[in-house]
C-alpha cells in the first residue's frame, strides 16, 4: 500500500476530508521513527481530527521500536486476509517476547485501538483480531484492563464532523466487545460499564446495532444464572421488553438467546406483559411476527432467522404460520418482503422434514423465487440461486422419498406458471436435478409433460418439454422398465407421424426427437429387443390406421411386420444363451422400420440386405452338426452372416447421421464377442491408409446431425492418404506448386480474354491504350446503353470462368467425409477394447491402427484424426487379459516384432511424433509372446 504523509502543520482553512482515524494512522505512519524534539508527545491529544494549525503531534513516542515492527500494523489492513493474519500473529509475538518493553506494550495498545475507528477496508477487522489476540495471550498483571479503557478514553473521542464520529462510536463499541470477548470481565461494575457503552453505542446508527448486540448476546451465553440475573438483565430489560412494534431483529433475537438460556428469569410472565402470549410460537403472534420478518432489514442470514424457524418447528406450528400469514403477506412483494421470504425459507430448509418441503412451496414464495431467477441482472440473483440449490440438495438426498420428491417437483412446475421450469426460468434445475430423481418421480414429471404437450397450444414449450421427456426415458432409474419406455416412445412417435393437426414446427421437432430417444440404448440386449418390440407393436397399430403413410412404405412395414413376429416368435422357443442372433436382428429391423417413417429410401436398400443376412443366420443356426456350420464358415464363396451383417453396419455408418451411428455401435457391443476376423477386417479396411476403397456414400449428403458430428467445421480436415516421409513430402510440395502455377496461367489467360472483350465493348474507343480513358459525355445516350450491355456482359463472362480459389486450410468435401467416416469407424474398434480379444484379433488390429497415426502425426489439419487414433491405440496396447491365443504362432508375433523394430530406420522423420506409440506397441507384442508362451508350456505340461 502506497504510504501517505500527513504534515505537521495543517491551515484551519483546509477542509480535512478523511476520517479522522485514518488521518490518525497516516500520520502515525509519517511520524514513526522521528525524534522526540521533532515531534513533541503530548498524552492530550484525543484524537486525529486536524482542526487547528497547531503542529499534530504523535501521541506515543515509537522511539526505540524497530521499524520492521511498525510496518506490521500496516499489513493489518490488507486485503488479503492471510497477510493480516500473518500481520497479527507476528505482532502478538512481538509483545509476547521476553525482550518486550512497556513503552512498546503501550504504543501496540494505543495503535489498536485507535485503529479499530478506521473506515479502510478490513483495517477494522486485522486491528480487532489483533487486540482480542493480545488481551488473551497476556494475563491481567501484564496488561491491566485500565489500560484498555484509558486508550478507550484518549483516542476514540468522538469528535469531527459527522462522519468521524459515527466511527469513533464503531471503534468504541469493538475496544468494548474485544474486552468481553477476551473473557476478562469479571468484576460486576467494569461489565455494567461494558453492557452500558454497548448498549448506548448500538442506538448510534441501526448498523452498529448487530455488532453490539452480537457481544452482548455473547455475554449471556458465557455469564451464569446469578450474574446475569443481578448485573446484565437489569441492564438488558428495559432495552428489550418493547412491543412488536419496536422490536428489531437484534432486540428479538437477543430475548430468544436470553429466554432460552434463562428461562426461569426471562419467563413466561414476562413475554406475557411484553408481547401478549407466553411464547412466539402461539398463533396470536403469527401476525406480528410476520410483520417484523416482512418489514425489518438485515444484512446477511440473521440468526434471528434459524431462531424463529427452529421455535415454529418444534412446535408443530410451522405450517399453520406459513400458510395462513406468511405466504399470503408475500402476496404484492417488495424488493425487501422478497430478501426476507427467501432468507426465511432457506433457514427452514435446513431444519425441516424432506416431506415438509413441498408443504413449504406455496405460490407466493415460488413466485418470488421465479421473478428473481428470470432477471439475472437482479440484486437478489445470489440469494434465489441459493435457495434453488438448498431445494436441489434435498431432492439429492439418498434417503428422501419418492412421495416428497413429487411434492417438491409438483409445487415448482405447477405453482411457476410454466411446466418448462428450466425454459423459464434460464436454469437447468430439472435437467440437473432430474438425475437424482427417484422412478416414480420420474413417472410422476413425464405424465406432466405429456399432459401439457396434449392440452398445450404453445409450441416452443412442448418441444422443450419432449425434448427433455426423451432424457429421462434414459434415466438410470428407468433402464430396467422397458415397458414404460416404449410407451414414451410411442407417444413421440404419435405427436411426429401420426397427429396430423400437429403443427408444421411441432410435428418437425418431435420427428427428431422420436428418432433422438432411439439413441439411448439399453445396457442389455434382452432390454433393448424387448423395449424396441414393445414400441414396434404399439406404433404398428398407428401405422395400420394412418391414411398419409404412403402404400410403398406401408407394403414394406408390412412385410417387416411379418419377419419382426416371425423373429420374436423364434425368440420366445429359442434357449436364452442362443437367442442373442435374433435379438441383434430384431434391433436391426425395428431400427430401419422406424427410419421408413422418415426416409424410406435408406431403408428399402438395408431392409433387403437384413433379410440375406438373417436366411443364412437362421440356416447356420439349423445346422445339425458343428462341422457342417465350420464348412459353412470355410466357404469363400458365402461369407459368414456376421461379415454380411458388418458390411452393413458400415454401409449405415459411412451415412453421416447420429442416429444411424448410434444403431450401428450399439449393435456392434452386441456383437462384440462374436466378432470374426474377417468381420473385423472389413473394419480395419476402412482406417488403413494403404487400402484405397473404402464404402462411402456422397461426400455431398448433408449432416443430419451436425452438432453430433465428429468435428465441427473448424476442425474439419483433409484425409490423410499420404506417405509420412521426406520425399513424398517434397514432391507434394512440387504438386503444389505446379498447381499453383497452372491456376495463375489460367487465372492470366480469362484476364487476357476479359481485356479483349472490353476492348470490343468499347468499340471505337478500343484503339485507346490501357492508361487512357473514355470521355463519357462523348457518348450518346444510345452509345452509353449499348456500352452498359456489353461491358456488363463482358464481366458476367469473366466472374463465370474464373477459377475458384481452393481453401488450402480444408480439403474437398470427399476428404472431410473419408475422415469422418475413419472417426466413426475407431469408435467400434474402441468397442472391442472394452472386451477380452483374442490375440489374433489384437495384433490384426495394431498395424493399421499405427500405420493411420502415421499418416496424420504431422498434419494440423487431421490432429483431430490423429489425437482419436492414438487413444484408440494405446487401450489397445494397453489390453492384458485375452479370450484366447488360436489362430496365432510365435513366427507372426515375432515377424510383427521385427516390423516394429525396422520402423525407425525407415521412417526416421516421425520418431520424435511415434516413438512413445512406438514403445507401446513393441511392449503389447511381448505380452502378447509371453502369454502365448505360459499357454503353450501349459499345454505341453498337460500332455
Amino acid at each position: 500500500m502506497k504510504k501517505k504523509t500527513v504534515k505537521t502543520v495543517v491551515p484551519v482553512e483546509i477542509d480535512t476530508s478523511l476520517n479522522g482515524t485514518d488521518n490518525k494512522e497516516q500520520k502515525a505512519r509519517t511520524l514513526d521513527g522521528k525524534s522526540e524534539n521533532d515531534t513533541a508527545a503530548s498524552d492530550n491529544v484525543p484524537n486525529a481530527v486536524l482542526t487547528t494549525s497547531k503542529p499534530v503531534i504523535n501521541t506515543k513516542s515509537s522511539k526505540g521500536l524497530s521499524q520492521q515492527f511498525l510496518d506490521l500494523f500496516w499489513k493489518l489492513a490488507d486485503k488479503e486476509a492471510s497477510i493480516r493474519l500473518t500481520a497479527s500473529l507476528e505482532i502478538i509475538k512481538h509483545i509476547e517476547s521476553a525482550l518486550s518493553s512497556a513503552s512498546q506494550l503501550n504504543y501496540t495498545i494505543g495503535r489498536l485501538v485507535q485503529g479499530l475507528a478506521s473506515n479502510r477496508e478490513c483495517a477494522r477487522h486485522g486491528y480487532y483480531i489483533t487486540l482480542v489476540g493480545i488481551l488473551k495471550a497476556l494475563d491481567a498483571t501484564q496488561l491491566t484492563n485500565q489500560i484498555i479503557h484509558e486508550a478507550i478514553k484518549n483516542r476514540l473521542v468522538a469528535e469531527g464532523n459527522k462522519k468521524e464520529r459515527i466511527d469513533q462510536h464503531v471503534g468504541q463499541v469493538l475496544a468494548y466487545g474485544a474486552l468481553l470477548k477476551s473473557g476478562r470481565l469479571n468484576d460486576k461494575e467494569e461489565m455494567l460499564l461494558v453492557i452500558n457503552q454497548l448498549i448506548i453505542g448500538s442506538k448510534i446508527k441501526n448498523y452498529i446495532q448487530p455488532v453490539a448486540y452480537g457481544f452482548l448476546e455473547e455475554l449471556c451465553q458465557k455469564v451464569d444464572a446469578e450474574t446475569f440475573k443481578g448485573t446484565v438483565w437489569p441492564l438488558l430489560k428495559p432495552e428489550l421488553s418493547l412491543p412488536w412494534g419496536d422490536q428489531t431483529f437484534d432486540t428479538l433475537n437477543l430475548l430468544l438467546v436470553a429466554q432460552s438460556k434463562f428461562p426461569k428469569i426471562v419467563d413466561k410472565r414476562f413475554w406475557k406483559e411484553t408481547f401478549g402470549s407466553s411464547n412466539i410460537s402461539k398463533p396470536e403472534c403469527f401476525s406480528e411476527l410476520t410483520t417484523l420478518i416482512l418489514t425489518n432489514s438485515s444484512s446477511g442470514d440473521h440468526p434471528l432467522f434459524a431462531k424463529i424457524a427452529k421455535i415454529l418447528f418444534d412446535s408443530g406450528k410451522l405450517l399453520d404460520f406459513w400458510s395462513d400469514h406468511f405466504d399470503p403477506a408475500l402476496e404484492f412483494p417488495t424488493n425487501l418482503k422478497s430478501v426476507a421470504a427467501l432468507t426465511m425459507f432457506n433457514s427452514l430448509l435446513k431444519i425441516v422434514d424432506d416431506d415438509m418441503v413441498g408443504k413449504l412451496l406455496l405460490k407466493s414464495i415460488v413466485s418470488i423465487l421465479v421473478t428473481i431467477l428470470q432477471a439475472k441482472e437482479d440484486s437478489n440473483f445470489e440469494l434465489a440461486d441459493k435457495t434453488l440449490e438448498s431445494i436441489k440438495t434435498v431432492l439429492a438426498k439418498e434417503d428422501i422419498s419418492p412421495d416428497s420428491q413429487i411434492s417438491i417437483i409438483e409445487q415448482l412446475l405447477n405453482l411457476s406458471g410454466h411446466v418448462a421450469f428450466d425454459k423459464n426460468t434460464n436454469t437447468r434445475f430439472i435437467a440437473n436435478v432430474s438425475f437424482s430423481l427417484k422412478k416414480e418421480t420420474i413417472v410422476k414429471i413425464v405424465e406432466m409433460y405429456r399432459q401439457f404437450v396434449n392440452d398445450s397450444s404453445r409450441t416452443q414449450d412442448k418441444i422443450t418439454l419432449i425434448q427433455h421427456l426423451t432424457k429421462l426415458i434414459s434415466h438410470p432409474a428407468m433402464q430396467r422398465d422397458v415397458e414404460w419406455k416404449a410407451s414414451q416412445l410411442v407417444f413421440l412417435a404419435q405427436w411426429a407421424y401420426f397427429t396430423p393437426s400437429a403443427s408444421k414446427v411441432f410435428s418437425s421437432a418431435a420427428k427428431e426427437t422420436f428418432h433422438r430417444a432411439l439413441d439411448h440404448p439399453c445396457k442389455k440386449l434382452e432390454d433393448l429387443s424387448t423395449f424396441l418390440s414393445k414400441s414396434f407393436d404399439q406404433v404398428n397399430k398407428l401405422v395400420d390406421v394412418d391414411g398419409e403413410i404412403t402404400d410403398e412404405v406401408k407394403a414394406y412395414w408390412k412385410n417387416l411386420k411379418k419377419v419382426v413376429e416371425k423373429i420374436q416368435k423364434k425368440n420366445r422357443t429359442t434357449k436364452e444363451t442362443d437367442s442373442w442372433t435374433g435379438q441383434v436382428f430384431l434391433v436391426l429391423y425395428i431400427n430401419m422400420g422406424f427410419e421408413l417413417l422418415r426416409q424410406p429410401a435408406l431403408p428399402f436398400e438395408i431392409i433387403a440386405e437384413l433379410d440375406t443376412c438373417y436366411s443364412k443366420a437362421t440356416e447356420n443356426s439349423n445346422r445339425k452338426t458343428k462341422a457342417a456350420k465350420a464348412k459353412q464358415l470355410e466357404t469363400p464363396e458365402d461369407p459368414h452372416w456376421l461379415e454380411v451383417v458388418t458390411d452393413i453396419l458400415l454401409s449405415l455408418l459411412s451415412r453421416n447421421q447420429h442416429l444411424l451411428r448410434s444403431i450401428v455401435v450399439s449393435v456392434w457391443s452386441l456383437l462384440a464377442e462374436h466378432v470374426t476376423p474377417n468381420a473385423l477386417q472389413q473394419v480395419l479396411d476402412v482406417i488403413d491408409p494403404s487400402k484405397k476403397d473404402t464404402p462411402l456414400v456422397d461426400a455431398d449428403e448433408e449432416d443430419e446431425d451436425l452438432e453430433d458430428s465428429d468435428l465441427s467445421d473448424e476442425e474439419e480436415s483433409p484425409n490423410g492418404e499420404k506417405e509420412a516421409n521426406e520425399e513424398s513430402e517434397i514432391e507434394e510440395e512440387d504438386d503444389g506448386d505446379d498447381e499453383c502455377s497452372d491456376g495463375m496461367d489460367e487465372e492470366e489467360t480469362i484476364t487476357d480474354k476479359l481485356r479483349m472483350k472490353i476492348h470490343e465493348a468499347l468499340g471505337d474507343s478500343a484503339a485507346l491504350t490501357d492508361t487512357e480513358s473514355v470521355d463519357i459525355d462523348d457518348l450518346s445516350d444510345g452509345q452509353m446503353e449499348s456500352l452498359d450491355k456489353a461491358l456488363g456482359s463482358a464481366f458476367q463472362e469473366f466472374r463465370k470462368a474464373r477459377p475458384v480459389r481452393k481453401n488450402v486450410n480444408k480439403l474437398p468435401k470427399e476428404g472431410t467425409a473419408l475422415m469422418h467416416f475413419r472417426l466413426r469407424c475407431l469408435d467400434l474398434i474402441e468397442v472391442l477394447t472394452d472386451k477380452e480379444l483374442s490375440i489374433s484379433l489384437s495384433a490384426a488390429a495394431m498395424m493399421p491402427l499405427l500405420s493411420l497415426l502415421e499418416v496424420t502425426v504431422k498434419e494440423p489439419l487431421q490432429k483431430p484424426l490423429m489425437d482419436r487414433t492414438r487413444s484408440v491405440l494405446r487401450k489397445l496396447t494397453n489390453i492384458r487379459r485375452f479370450s484366447d491365443s488360436k489362430d496365432v504362432v510365435m513366427e507372426d508375433l515375432v515377424k510383427l516384432l521385427q516390423i516394429l523394430f525396422s520402423k525407425p530406420y525407415a521412417k526416421k522423420t516421425l520418431m520424435p511424433y511415434i516413438s512413445e506409440d512406438l514403445v507401446q506397441c513393441c511392449s503389447f507384442i511381448l505380452r502378447c509372446t509371453l502369454h502365448l508362451s505360459r499357454v503353450n508350456d501349459s499345454t505341453s505340461g498337460q500332455k
